[in-house]
């Protein structure tokens, strides 16, 4: 009984979290309230607020719910078999991005944290964002530095720099897909996009 009743309590946040996924997406998150949230989900607020302290709480749940395309990087980069070639490493692990941004889910809560989340005095998206960009980029200065004393880079180069490089074009194209998706096609343009800016890299 304790087990279905788990479940059932899962069932139900995991409702709560579909709404307002829905919701934020349409209307922003400033906009939608845990009223209207539990209306769309056919619930009292009681019911909300026995999953999630507040909006703030829920907002954070719903952003767990998927990895950001900058920490499922790292990720990649940290769990993949590596093949020994940091450029290769790091082409993989951006492709990978690009398949999964596609995925509506992805795509959804990119959308609501980049275009639909204001910042208020409980949720601070930027501060969030920030601490992403800060974690990958480092992983790729890393990479880089290593491909350079491999000789697989031109000595010119520096890694900070061209890891900047990659970091705000990368950005830039999901900025750009997600405002429109019906544009281009992220995952051919970003294959070819990373594929020019690392050759433009290689000794």
């Amino acid at each position: 009984m304790a087990r279905r009743t788990k479940s059932e309590a899962e069932s139900t946040r995991q409702v709560l979290l579909d709404s307002a996924e829905t919701l934020f997406y349409e209307k922003g998150v400033s906009r939608t309230s845990l009223e209207h949230i539990a209306k769309h989900a056919g619930m009292t607020r009681g019911a909300v607020y026995w999953h999630f302290e507040n909006k703030n709480a829920l907002f954070n749940a719903l952003l767990d719910r998927v990895k950001m395309p900058l920490k499922q990087l790292i990720e990649d980069l940290e769990e993949s078999e590596h093949s020994g070639h940091p450029l290769i490493d790091l082409e993989r692990a951006i492709n990978l991005a690009f398949e999964r941004i596609t995925q509506p889910r992805y795509m959804r809560t990119y959308t609501i944290l980049l275009f639909r989340c204001e910042h208020t005095k409980d949720i601070d998206p930027l501060k969030n964002h920030n601490a992403m960009v800060h974690e990958s980029y480092e992983h790729m200065v890393k990479l880089l530095t290593q491909a350079q004393r491999d000789n697989l880079i031109k000595e010119s180069i520096d890694p900070a720099c061209a890891s900047r490089l990659i970091h705000v074009s990368l950005q830039g194209l999901v900025n750009d897909w997600l405002r429109d998706t019906a544009v281009f096609d992220i995952k051919v343009e970003g294959r070819h996009m990373i594929s020019l800016l690392l050759s433009m890299l290689k000794a």
